[in-house]
């Protein structure tokens, strides 16, 4: 096997540990790991500030989730806002996992 192939194949190894150790914390509170993030890994940990919210389609994941949530558990909980998000992104398909802020507009307070 050439130096190339050997070089390929530690990248990919590295990668799937990785990522196994984020499929571990369940794809949400991450930044522990991203120092040891191999350099070729689509994962990105992102926060969200003042100065640079959210896209559009994260608020529409958020909004969906948090609608799936009311609909399996009977409740009425509104997004109130999100506080960062993980994104991995693999062809043909990316993974999002979004932390949320809901509330409760009866109760009038966030969860």
């Amino acid at each position: 096997m050439g130096d190339s192939s050997a070089k390929m194949l530690e990248g990919f190894r590295k990668e799937r540990e990785f990522m196994e150790k984020v499929r571990q914390c369940g794809g949400f509170d991450v930044e522990h790991l991203m120092k040891a993030k191999p350099g070729r890994c689509n994962f990105m940990a992102l926060e969200i500030t003042k100065d640079k919210p959210a896209p559009r389609y994260i608020v529409l994941y958020a909004r969906l989730g948090i609608h799936k949530y009311n609909m399996i558990q009977g409740t009425n909980l509104e997004l109130n806002g999100i506080e960062k998000y993980n994104v991995f992104h693999k062809i043909p398909y990316s993974i999002h996992f979004v932390t949320a802020v809901a509330k409760d507009p009866a109760a009038g307070g966030s969860l």
